[in-house]
């Protein structure tokens, strides 16, 4: 018998269809905001690890400034036992690195103006083991000096680009500076700010 079978309305397959139609669309609501979040999430990590690369590259160019600043101080050190009256002062390092880069190449001047004027100081062995160590540390900072600004080439484009553009200042990514006289003591502030 037909009349037995319970029959649907035309009312009820609408309903049944729009309510599996809602579970599919929040399915998908519920993909694209984890495809997002993953997303940030990556971006923020490799916005991270680019800007510990710009302060550890940012770190090695300033221990070899220091090292620089120590090189001169013994060679000061030598020079005034060849001149007593030449004034030759020991650089303090201070927390300026344009102060510190200034004051070195001042020491590093005099020295030389004096060791002109003493031919046996610039023929003490020492004397010429520190300026070839003084030469391989310049060649040393000119080669950090390098990958500094390839390190702030690689995050500064990273930051650049979209998403990251869009929530980088607000999280405190900002931009990293290149290496240059220019510039000196905004480099010197890398090391406690988050790039």
């Amino acid at each position: 018998d037909l009349h037995s079978f319970p029959t649907r309305r035309s009312s009820d397959l609408n309903l049944s269809f729009f309510s599996g139609r809602m579970s599919d669309v929040f399915w998908l609501l519920v993909l694209i905001v984890i495809g997002l979040l993953l997303a940030f999430v990556l971006g923020y990590n490799s916005l991270s690890r680019l800007a510990q690369e710009v302060k550890q590259c940012n770190a090695n160019i300033m221990a070899s400034v220091q090292k620089r600043a120590d090189l001169a101080n013994r060679l000061m050190d030598i020079a005034r036992s060849y001149g007593e009256h030449e004034k030759l002062t020991h650089i303090t390092v201070s927390g300026n690195l344009n102060e510190n880069v200034a004051a070195t190449n001042e020491a590093l001047i005099s020295i030389n103006a004096c060791a002109e004027r003493f031919p046996d100081l610039k023929a003490n062995a020492t004397y010429q083991q520190l300026m070839n160590e003084l030469r391989d540390l310049e060649t040393d900072i000119q080669n950090k000096r390098e990958r500094y600004n390839a390190a702030c080439k690689s995050y500064n484009v990273q930051r650049a680009k979209i998403p990251h553009v869009l929530y980088a200042s607000n999280l405190g990514f900002m931009e990293a500076p290149y290496f240059s006289a220019e510039n000196l003591g905004i480099i010197h502030e890398i090391g406690r700010a988050h790039v």
